[in-house]
């Protein structure tokens, strides 16, 4: 966190926090190819190494319904600072081809995109 202190000689301190310094760690797990007509798991790793709590992360996920079903739904969580939480999603692919997913993770305080191309086999 930055913070802005003012002082002066007979008055009360003064502070301000600007901001605490959001950072989100992830690793993501994908199947390097699914299968049409087969459901595969994706595994997602978030780690909150910044200086404040996050609260309220929603993790809403895109996909091109051509090829695939979407996700089950994940409730919006809370990450304290050194915490991680790993978040499974099962998909169900429909169609060959090649697809992406996108992870959008968003709070109060960080908005995050996360883009991964899968290639499903016949």
């Amino acid at each position: 966190a930055i913070t802005f202190r003012a002082m002066a000689p007979r008055h009360q301190t003064a502070e301000k926090k600007v901001y605490d310094i959001v950072k989100v760690d992830y690793q993501l797990t994908v199947p390097s190819k699914a299968f049409e007509n087969a459901g595969f798991f994706v595994e997602l790793l978030l780690c909150n190494t910044g200086a404040a709590d996050l609260k309220n992360i929603g993790l809403d996920t895109t996909v091109n319904a051509e090829f695939l079903d979407s996700p089950n739904e994940i409730e919006s969580f809370d990450l304290a600072v050194g915490e991680c939480k790993l978040v499974s999603l099962n998909f169900k692919a429909k169609k060959s081809g090649t697809t992406a997913i996108v992870f959008n993770l968003e709070s109060d305080s960080f908005n995050e995109s996360i883009r991964r191309d899968i290639d499903i086999s016949p």
